[in-house]
């Protein structure tokens, strides 16, 4: 139960309103050869290597096209893949003023998910003009080997943007990818046992 703010700063008896929630709950008993699934995030305001780790700082700015020269901002960073597996989903996550997100292998170069940003075109909510309303995914997946090494390179654009700052054209964007990877070898959960 709860109480909802209706057309007083106070509560009144009426405003008490009730929520229900049913649901189904199903699940598996034999969990010997289930796949785990690990999500891995891919993120370009860091740079995660062997050796040692850097604070990741979440949000980044895009400079100005009068101070880059360039209409395109670029940022790019390079994750090493833990263990070995397949990546059977991914998405980047981009905020407006965003082009696309690309995820490479860096040994080829080979582009293994490209996540575009899917710009609204009118008034309606979930297509606001202007604004990211979709992201591109990657549903087909890819192999990956422990150690090895991927490029996460993401794009925004350096013009427009809706602050009022002479070198910034947009402020707190992010630019991460996720993905959700698949051992190769499936998890052993050992015997049941009971009381």
């Amino acid at each position: 139960m709860t109480r909802c703010r209706t057309h007083s700063t106070s509560y009144e008896q009426d405003d008490v309103v009730s929520y229900r929630l049913r649901y189904n709950v199903t699940w598996r008993e034999d969990i010997e050869n289930i796949t785990p699934l690990y999500i891995f995030v891919m993120d370009v305001t860091g740079e995660l290597s062997h050796a040692e780790e850097h604070p990741c700082m979440i949000e980044y700015d895009i400079p100005r096209l009068n101070n880059t020269g360039s209409a395109i901002y670029r940022r790019n960073s390079t994750f090493f893949f833990p263990e070995d597996g397949r990546i059977i989903h991914a998405v980047a996550h981009l905020h407006s003023g965003a082009m696309f997100a690309e995820a490479s292998r860096a040994s080829s170069g080979e582009v293994v998910c490209r996540g575009d940003a899917i710009y609204g075109t009118g008034s309606n909510v979930g297509n606001e003009e202007g604004y990211v309303v979709a992201i591109s995914q990657c549903p087909e997946g890819w192999q990956v080997r422990k150690g090895e090494a991927f490029n996460l390179d993401v794009f925004y654009n350096t013009t427009g943007g809706l602050t009022t700052r002479s070198d910034v054209s947009h402020v707190g964007v992010m630019g991460y990818m996720w993905m959700a990877a698949a051992r190769e070898t499936p998890m052993h959960i050992g015997n049941k046992t009971g009381a």
